[in-house]
């Protein structure tokens, strides 16, 4: 396992509704959802559920992760240009993102 810290923004057109985010911890630690700690507990499966949502949301989540030995995920990496690049094997997708420079 791996520790992990993740901080999602994003907006909602509809503030006071929800919405989920999908993760797979073998652990986590907290939740921090606009400021506020959400139970660990409200984590069903792989779903978390993100209520009372505002115009403008920022998520954090602390948890321990496992690795994974089948390639599926995200890969970052280098390309012969010195671009950097983030390629993902999920669910069969292949795709490569170019990661803004200066970005970890």
């Amino acid at each position: 396992m791996f520790g992990s810290v993740t901080v999602v923004r994003f907006g909602c057109r509809e503030p006071g509704s929800a919405s989920f985010i999908e993760l797979r911890p073998a652990r986590v630690r907290r939740i921090v959802l606009n400021g506020q700690d959400l139970d660990p507990v409200t984590l069903q499966g792989n779903r978390l559920p993100l209520p009372g949502l505002r115009e403008a949301n920022e998520l954090r989540v602390e948890a321990d992760m496992p690795y994974s030995r089948s390639g599926a995920g995200l890969h970052r990496f280098t390309d012969a240009s010195l671009r950097r690049l983030l390629a993902d094997q999920l669910d069969d997708l292949r795709r490569a993102l170019q990661v803004r420079s200066g970005a970890a």
